[in-house]
Formats: structure tokens, sequence, C-alpha cells
């Protein structure tokens, strides 16, 4: 009973550096505001471009332009949720100009891949795209609120916090979506490895994949 208190107190504490930001140009609030929150929007771009140089000027080039029109932008509602799809859409431009600057240098080099593998083989290539057609199947039958919570951390790699944020529920419920949404997909896989010409190498690329997803999804 007492930890919601103090989440309505950070609320307003954050609230009153947003305003400070957006109205006076307060460089302290921003110092602030920007030690709190560093470490988790430096980490979520790394999710995306595998690289802490990249991540920081990526975090670097969405803060100054946010700070440039900041009257607009810091007094939004759900700031937070916004500041992060700007990272992932500046994350994404990099890696469409790294992947063109790239293509340049070796016509042949591999493509950047998002998830789960690094530089797919055409073997793992086509385990990542058989679980992803099973996860497919499955989602559709969620339930719409597991199905949501589902494709935001999964498609749109979202902190279970914003997660949480955006759906109006308690980041716990979104483990507990995550947790049967996976269990519901383990027992179709576990269905399809019956298989009998289904190859034992096969069978632990798929389960490794599966692990490796959950893994993920798990740790946001």
């Amino acid at each position: 009973m007492l930890i919601k208190p103090l989440l309505v107190l950070a609320d307003l504490q954050l609230q009153q550096l947003l305003t400070k930001i957006a109205v006076d140009n307060d460089q302290r609030a921003f110092s602030l505001f920007f030690d709190q929150y560093q470490t988790r929007l430096l980490r979520y771009a790394n999710l995306y471009v595998k690289d802490m140089q990249a991540a920081e000027d990526v975090v670097s080039d969405v803060l100054i332009r946010l700070l440039k029109n900041r009257k607009k932008h810091f007094v939004k509602d759900n700031f937070i949720s916004f500041l992060f799809t700007c990272i992932k859409n500046q994350c994404l431009d990099h890696l469409k100009k790294e992947k063109r600057r790239t293509a340049l240098i070796a016509a042949d080099s591999d493509e950047i891949e998002y998830f789960v593998f690094n530089h797919q083989t055409p073997f793992t290539k086509m385990i990542q795209n058989e679980l992803d057609e099973i996860i497919k199947h499955c989602i559709e039958a969620l339930p719409p609120k597991r199905k949501a919570v589902f494709l935001l951390v999964k498609d749109d790699q979202l902190p279970h916090k914003e997660v949480a944020e955006i759906m109006g529920i308690s980041v716990r419920t979104v483990e507990v979506h995550l947790k049967l949404a996976l269990l519901d997909i383990k027992k179709v896989i576990d269905k399809y490895l019956e298989n009998p010409g289904l190859r034992s190498d096969h069978k632990m690329q798929i389960i490794k994949a599966f692990s490796l997803l959950a893994v993920s999804l798990l740790q946001h």
C-alpha cells in the first residue's frame, strides 16, 4: 500500500521537470531528467543498433531535436512513451543508412538481423522463418489484450513499463500476459516437434530459437 504514493510522487516530479524544460528551458531540470533516463534510453537504442557508440549518437540526436521544439514536445501526454518511439524511429533510420553504406562497401554483406540471430545461415534463417510462422498463427488466437501486449514487446520492442503505460495495466500484468502467450506458443511448438519427419538437429534449433525469444521478451 506504500508503493502507490511513491509512484504518484515520481510522476509528479517527472512532470515538474518536463514543465521546467518546456517553459523555462531549465538546464538543471534537463540534466536531472537525462541522468534519470540516460541508461534506459541507451539500453533501448542499443537493442536496435547493437553498438553503444551508435546508441549514444541516436539518443543525443533525438534529444537535441526535441529540445529545439521543447514547448511542443516536452508537454505531451505520455512523453516518455513518445520519447521511446522517437528513439526507435531514429534507430531504424540509422540502420537503413548503415545498410546502404555497407552495401556500397561489400555488395554481398549480410543483412542486419534485428532478432535472435546475427548473420544467419540459410539453415538458421529457415528455422527462424518456421518459428515466425508458428508464432504468427498462435498470436492470432490470443485474447485481444494479450495479443497487443505480446506484439508491443516483440515487434515494437518496448520495455515492459512503457507497454504497461500504453495499455493502462501494471508491469506485473504485462509479464503475466507475456508468460501466458509464450506458454500457448510452446504448446503448439511441442505438438509441431512431434512430427516424425523432423531431424533432431532441426528440432533443437527450433527449441533454441524459441528459448532465445522467450528470454528476450521477458527481460525487456
